[in-house]
């Protein structure tokens, strides 16, 4: 019954999907373990450790360890209560049918925090790739989340000998679905809750706006709902499993679970879309700014770009944007190209021009005053050029397509 339940929270996905394409891996991420670390500021690196892995679209599904603890009956939970060896590990692995396992931790040594990374092959009982960071301070921490998931990801799928260019058939939605359940923006740490509650309005506006979707059930409307048993569940539901059971109730087919915290001297805003009938996070996306000021447009950033995983994929977006990126970089590079020549040119004419003048002042004969004329006719032509160098040069650059908020 057990091995059940795993299968259909998880979304089991057959070895080779409908279309022919091979099945990626699954994995299970076990709590980070933290320590001289707040829990509030400990769930956020997690977000951001979660938000890392899920995008790489090719893994078949990422599991956490709410939902791991959802997953598991009692007696196996103690039983792999503080497993750390690898032996442990490989049995939890194994409880919920996944073939590989991702382990983390965070502490404080002196002045730094120490990031460790594992994943283990639950087959082989044996950690197949480890990274470790030390991290100056904490506001470099959402940085360095990123970085570290990004070469342990590397290592990972170079072992198991699979491309950057693979992915894996995930379900994506096309137009519109019937309507989506929007949680209240959840203040997690070190932030006003006046400030959450303008946020959550502003995402809850814009996913309204998008079109995407037939309805939108706020917060609020997510109260008023439910029965009174069933607000007490929700308040105290964390995990994805509980989150469908309420999405359920509310009667829609996706629900959206927003927090945002402060990590350091960073806010870092995270959004996750559920789809409620396969109790399954179907877009994970994390953005971080600095200034309180840019908030607003990160969380319109972190609401398209979670639609755009939802509906697109984040293989599709990740493209787009590198092309985008390329572009961006290929106009202001001959932007600024042309904005030195045109500079070039104009200062040029000047340099020619008066060194003609010169000549003719110290001749004063013929020959010089006709290089005087050319030396002109050249100056006229120069400066047009390099006005009209300068002009292209700042349309490239004032046109170039914005920088993206950080993905």
């Amino acid at each position: 019954m057990s091995s059940l339940l795993v299968m259909i929270a998880l979304g089991a996905v057959p070895p080779v999907a409908g279309d022919g394409t091979p099945a990626g891996p699954k994995l299970a991420a076990t709590d980070i373990q933290c320590q001289e670390l707040s829990p509030e500021k400990c769930r956020l690196v997690e977000d951001l450790l979660l938000a890392s892995f899920s995008e790489d679209q090719r893994f078949t599904a990422v599991i956490s360890g709410k939902d791991i603890r959802n997953l598991l009956d009692l007696e196996q939970q103690k039983a792999v209560s503080g497993c750390d060896e690898a032996a442990c590990l490989a049995q939890l692995g194994n409880a919920l049918n996944v073939g590989h396992l991702l382990t983390s931790s965070l502490g404080k040594v002196g002045g730094q925090y120490s990031l460790s990374l594992r994943i283990m092959d639950t087959e082989a009982a044996k950690v197949i790739v480890r990274e470790q960071a030390m991290v100056a301070g904490e506001d470099k921490l959402p940085e360095a989340v990123k970085s570290a998931s990004a070469k342990v990801l590397q290592t990972f799928f170079d072992a198991i000998g699979v491309g950057a260019e693979a992915t894996v058939a995930r379900s994506k939605e096309t137009g519109s679905v019937e309507g989506i359940a929007v949680f209240d923006l959840e203040a997690v740490h070190g932030v006003k809750q006046s400030m959450a509650r303008v946020l959550s309005d502003i995402l809850l506006s814009n996913l309204q706006d998008s079109g995407r979707f037939e309805s939108v059930v706020s917060g609020e409307d997510i109260k008023q709902m439910l029965d009174m048993e069933q607000q007490k569940t929700a308040m105290g539901c964390e995990d994805d499993g509980c989150m469908a059971q309420i999405g359920g109730a509310l009667g829609v087919p996706y629900m959206a679970v927003p927090t945002i915290g402060r990590l350091g001297g960073q806010f870092v805003l995270n959004l996750k879309i559920l789809a409620v009938e396969e109790a399954q996070v179907k877009a994970r996306v994390s953005k971080m700014v600095k200034r309180e000021v840019d908030l607003p447009a990160a969380v319109l950033s972190l609401a398209k770009t979670s639609l755009e995983h939802l509906f697109e994929g984040a293989e599709v977006v990740k493209n787009r944007r590198a092309v985008q990126k390329l572009q961006r970089q290929m106009m202001r590079y001959g932007g600024n190209t042309l904005l030195a020549g045109g500079g070039l040119a104009l200062g040029y004419s000047i340099f020619d021009l008066n060194g003609a003048q010169a000549s003719h002042l110290a001749a004063l004969t013929t020959d010089s005053y006709d290089q005087l004329l050319e030396a002109q006719s050249r100056a006229v032509t120069l400066r047009w050029g390099g006005l009209a160098a300068l002009g292209a040069g700042l349309a490239l650059v004032g046109f170039a397509p914005a920088e993206l908020v950080e993905e």
